[in-house]
């Protein structure tokens, strides 16, 4: 029997072996460069406002091309948004209780006061209070269908319209909030009370 004979099985497995490493090198190269643009955008975004950033810019300082820019992010509208959506993830991925999901979303405001200042501000757009409400949106509903927020509203509403009201407070009181010393802490035991009508329990505080 010839000693040239080729064991294809283990060919087969040498390039489905190198193929993924290759993927995982892509993989890791994509990831890299998605987190880079997103970085530099945040960058250019509390220097400059919304109003004046541009994906030139933010390819410049990356040092990468416009044409990368767009094999991650269709816009400047959608780069944004996801750099505001995975702190909002972060900021309610806790158990969302009747109080503490407004002390972290209040806490959020805090920690990102600048950029928020930026995107609600004369240089930011329209764009992110509406994705911010409609983020919103989700978590009060989720929260009022499986009981975990039980907002004394009046009885017999529709859930839609509950829904609503509480979010417009909630956003309006978040954009306010931006320019007072209220803490995180302050603000959703306020929250709380306006919503419950009676104090806040001391388990809570």
């Amino acid at each position: 029997e010839s000693t040239n004979k080729i064991n294809m099985p283990s060919l087969l497995n040498r390039c489905l072996f190198m193929n993924e490493q290759i993927l995982n090198r892509w993989e890791k190269r994509k990831l890299h460069t998605k987190q880079l643009l997103k970085e530099t955008t945040l960058e250019i975004l509390l220097e400059k406002g919304f109003t004046e950033l541009t994906i030139q810019d933010i390819a410049d300082r990356g040092d990468l091309s416009r044409g990368t820019f767009y094999l991650h992010f269709a816009s400047l509208e959608e780069i944004v948004w996801m750099i505001v959506e995975e702190s909002l993830d972060r900021a309610t991925k806790e158990v969302l209780t009747s109080f503490h999901v407004w002390k972290r979303l209040f806490q959020f405001t805090q920690d990102h006061r600048l950029l928020l200042k930026v995107l609600f501000g004369e240089k930011g757009h329209p764009y992110f209070a509406k994705q911010i409400e409609n983020y919103l949106v989700t978590i009060i509903n989720k929260s009022i269908q499986d009981g975990s927020f039980k907002p004394d509203l009046a009885k017999g509403l529709p859930l839609e319209f509950s829904t609503q009201f509480v979010t417009g407070s909630l956003v309006r009181l978040i954009i306010w909030s931006l320019d007072k010393d209220y803490s995180a802490d302050q603000l959703g035991q306020y929250y709380y009370e306006m919503l419950y009508r009676e104090p806040m329990p001391e388990s809570y505080r």
